[in-house]
């Protein structure tokens, strides 16, 4: 084969591989634009649950059935918040899309049917416990936040789970069962099930918000009051200590502290207490307040570390 002979059959080779690649991008596209617009009307549908527009669950399985989702068996909410480490994130709407993105393809990945809606900071959604089979809905939400962490690690992520449902027309109760167990989430344990709240989970509402805060002044005392970033940071330091049962070790790893440097936060927070803290039934009464703040406080005290 001459040397004009060659050339004409490597244009011809990169031609068929230039239409080949060009076939195939379209074909991905397409894919991509698919997934994204059935994500999407799933994301309305679960609006419109959320809103009330839907007066039975007929109404609302019937429509469900279309998009191939199957709540028989019940479904569990879940709250998934990210927080943006790095400002410039914050309001860059392509760093939203690419976070709806990945969880939708992760979903797909998975044959995991579910529907998703994106909220500030937040994705809602209902999990049919019919697509988990024999998975535990808490391994699952685990998983994927690994994927999530090494996938998008510009963000910090956590999330709540409700307690498994089986009426979709209280999809709203859901999504705040889910909404209060991850504001008890913790980067060391950052997936919490509202089943896990016990007794707590049944008292803090938006009704008696108040009422928690009194109690909670009068179990913290000093700590509590002129509430200014010193004492947050030991609030934190005694939530911290409490949840560990009491080890110094362990909290002072947590915390990034020294181990004096620890014993130096509990002794100011046993002065501003008046007591000692470290008695069994303080403890219990101490934890429960600060776990009940945790829930009804909402910006200003942060006593969770991401």
């Amino acid at each position: 084969m001459n040397e004009k002979e060659n050339k004409v059959k490597n244009e011809t080779d990169y031609m068929i591989i230039g239409r080949l690649s060009a076939m195939c991008s379209v074909v991905l596209l397409n894919e991509k634009i698919q997934l994204e617009s059935t994500e999407r009307m799933k994301g309305y549908f679960l609006e419109e649950i959320l809103n009330g527009k839907y007066q039975t669950e007929q109404e609302i399985m019937k429509k469900a059935f279309f998009i191939h989702l199957d709540f028989t068996e019940g479904y569990h909410a879940v709250y998934l918040q990210y927080k943006v480490e790095k400002n410039q994130y914050k309001h860059d709407h392509t760093f939203h899309n690419e976070i709806f993105e990945a969880v939708t393809k992760y979903m797909s990945d998975k044959g995991i049917n579910v529907l998703i809606g994106q909220k500030t900071d937040c994705l809602l959604f209902l999990l049919p416990q019919k697509q988990l089979g024999e998975k535990k809905v808490e391994h699952f939400i685990y998983s994927f936040l690994s994927f999530l962490r090494k996938s998008l690690n510009n963000a910090a992520w956590s999330a709540g789970i409700s307690s498994l449902r089986s009426k979709v027309l209280d999809a709203n109760s859901a999504i705040k069962e889910a909404q209060t167990a991850n504001k008890l989430s913790t980067r060391e344990f950052p997936v919490t099930a509202f089943v896990e709240l016990g007794i707590l989970g049944v008292l803090v509402n938006d009704d008696n918000k108040q009422a928690i805060r009194q109690i909670a002044e009068l179990t913290l005392g000093n700590l509590y009051k002129d509430l200014d970033q010193n004492k947050v940071d030991l609030i934190e330091t005694l939530y911290t200590f409490l949840t560990n049962g009491g080890s110094f070790e362990q909290t002072a790893e947590q915390m990034a502290i020294s181990i004096s440097g620890l014993r130096y936060r509990l002794t100011k927070i046993t002065n501003l207490l008046g007591d000692d803290f470290r008695e069994p039934e303080r403890r219990f009464q101490l934890l429960l307040a600060l776990k009940a703040l945790m829930v009804v406080e909402e910006e200003w005290l942060e006593i969770k570390d991401y």
